[in-house]
């Protein structure tokens, strides 16, 4: 086995797990979020969607940027034995964060009725904000948790508490809300709920699961480590600005109504970034491996090959979000929904191109360009923020997927040609072409026999159906006509035994 084919294999099983459990966890989620907006309807899932906003938030101030050199350090300084070091920054990546999140819960829960005034939200707002401050510590410690075990290659394990014990635990407890008709706040406490289950997990695998050669003496490089982590900070502020202004805005210029219809169309399309995440998970470790032994040749073949498959994976399912928008949202959501069906192909463009380059900030931080990550966040965020104000304004939701798609495609776009001048790796765009014109055609094809044979409308079976049977062919379309080579199916043939 050549050393090319050896690192594509440790990518390719870390992927193929992340992506099997991504899969699953996606689905249940998906069960979760469809009952939720067809039982408690548009409004309350708003209510849900803004309280989960604030979740997020509170956990992205605690873990400021920590998390995001977890999977460098640990990788870097077993490699190079360095166990004082690396002894010190476990303790470090622990203390700091946990403190963080007492304050943040406590802050969340005593100013909540003060927030919900701010948006003119009904009172149950105050009560949803309270609960999910108290679920703030134990969701940073997950955090934390999950990028060891990236970090470690147990990527079975970080899928099995957060893909499949988190999205259980909602959809039980969704189903027997529904069946006792409790109301949205009883959602909220299913949330915190899920994640005190899935930190009991983690702790338990974390202590009997995972070793660390111990060292005597401690080293704490609080310099570089802080370095390295707060420019990950401010730029996780500054992607939070992009990624969740839509929903602040919609909820303060226009209503919780139309904040549930925007995250349904936002939910689906962002199933198209899993497929960048499955493999963003295990990428990390290896090519950071690579960069320490300076073996560039090798690095550049793994990104090559990552962006191929990530491409490849999310392209059908965006086209299908593109080109049978409405469909989609009316079958599954209801008719209530189908304001949503212009930002759901506007944010399936935004995101795919994400996709297509999404794998670039990962090769930025391991070669230390935080800096600049840093320096486009802060472009990116002001620009959304002006974006998203001016066009929710005058365009609604439709504004506000307008605004996150074109901010998120000059980001990336702007991380691309910072890897390209720097460490002068560029996309395998030969395949990726190859990728487009057989999704197109395929797609083109399939919604001129619909149009065809079911006019403008289609019931949710045959959706399901024909969907189904263009995903076959689609992929039928790329193994037949050889648009990966043998080394690739070969790679995806034979799991790394490191996966968990």
């Amino acid at each position: 086995m050549n050393k090319h084919t050896e690192s594509l294999k440790v990518l390719a099983s870390g992927a193929a797990i992340s992506l099997l459990f991504g899969i699953v966890g996606y689905l249940l989620m998906f069960l979760f979020q469809l009952f939720t907006a067809r039982h408690f309807g548009p409004k309350n899932l708003g209510l849900f969607e803004m309280s989960f906003t604030f979740l997020n938030m509170g956990v992205l101030v605690s873990l400021i940027g920590i998390q995001g050199g977890i999977s460098r350090y640990i990788s870097v300084y077993e490699e190079r034995g360095d166990f004082s070091k690396l002894n010190g920054y476990l303790k470090f990546i622990f203390r700091i964060p946990i403190i963080a999140s007492l304050i943040i819960a406590a802050l969340l829960f005593f100013l909540s009725q003060n927030i919900a005034s701010f948006f003119n939200f009904e009172p149950v707002f105050t009560i949803l904000l309270k609960i999910i401050a108290l679920a703030i510590p134990f969701r940073v410690i997950n955090e934390i948790i999950y990028q060891i075990f990236f970090a470690k290659n147990k990527i079975l394990i970080r899928n099995i508490g957060y893909n499949i014990i988190e999205k259980v635990v909602l959809v039980v407890g969704l189903f027997i809300a529904i069946y006792f008709g409790l109301s949205i706040r009883y959602i909220i406490i299913l949330l915190s709920l899920s994640v005190l289950f899935v930190f009991i997990f983690n702790l338990l695998h974390l202590k009997l699961k995972i070793r660390f050669k111990k060292s005597q003496e401690l080293t704490f490089a609080y310099r570089d480590w802080l370095f390295f982590s707060l420019p990950l900070f401010f730029s996780s502020m500054f992607a939070f600005v992009i990624n969740w202004t839509d929903n602040i805005v919609i909820g303060k210029i226009m209503d919780s109504s139309s904040l549930g219809i925007y995250s349904t169309s936002f939910y689906l399309a962002s199933f198209l970034i899993f497929f960048q995440t499955s493999f963003f998970a295990i990428f990390v470790p290896v090519v950071s491996r690579l960069y320490a032994k300076k073996d560039d040749a090798e690095l550049a073949n793994v990104y090559k090959k990552a962006q191929n498959w990530v491409f490849g994976l999310a392209l059908p399912f965006a086209l299908l979000f593109i080109f049978f928008a409405k469909n989609i949202l009316i079958n599954l959501y209801g008719v209530s929904f189908s304001e949503g069906a212009i930002p759901l192909i506007i944010l399936s463009l935004g995101l795919l191109f994400n996709v297509y380059t999404g794998l670039n900030p990962a090769l930025l931080r391991i070669v230390k360009k935080t800096n600049f990550i840093f320096k486009t966040k802060i472009i990116a965020a002001g620009l959304n923020v002006i974006l998203s104000i001016v066009l929710v304004k005058s365009l609604g939701i439709v504004g506000a997927a307008i605004s996150t798609s074109v901010v998120i495609s000059l980001e990336q776009l702007i991380y691309m040609l910072k890897v390209r001048s720097y460490l002068k790796i560029r996309h395998n765009n030969f395949i990726n072409t190859k990728l487009i014109i057989s999704g197109l055609m395929l797609i083109v094809f399939v919604k001129y026999m619909v149009g065809y044979f079911f006019g403008a409308g289609i019931n949710i079976y045959w959706l399901v159906i024909i969907s189904m049977l263009y995903l076959i062919s689609y992929f039928s379309i790329i193994f037949f006509a050889k648009i990966f080579d043998k080394k690739d199916y070969l790679i995806f043939k034979q799991p790394s035994k490191n996966g968990g």
